[in-house]
């Protein structure tokens, strides 16, 4: 049996995402961590990635407040949200 992680079920209960486990959610944590850096909005990176725009504005928003955040910090502050 496969268990979903906390993070992973609130996301599916919010509608943000359906089935993502710890390692899709930090991938795509970094993806947009380097997508932002470069510059790019956050619809244009949902856009990119193929992700839900509210997922990537989330997570956007974390960077911006926690600039020297690594993936993971921010993998713990999204899931810190959904508490």
């Amino acid at each position: 049996m496969i268990r979903m992680t906390l993070l992973g079920q609130m996301l599916r209960e919010d509608g943000i995402a359906e089935g993502l486990q710890k390692g899709e959610l930090l991938k795509i944590i970094t993806q947009t961590m380097k997508k932002y850096q470069k510059g790019q909005s956050p619809d244009v990176i949902a856009e990119e990635l193929v992700e839900d725009f509210s997922l990537i504005e989330k997570i956007v928003k974390l960077i911006q407040e926690n600039p020297q955040a690594d993936g993971s910090a921010i993998y713990s502050l999204l899931n810190s949200i959904h508490k």
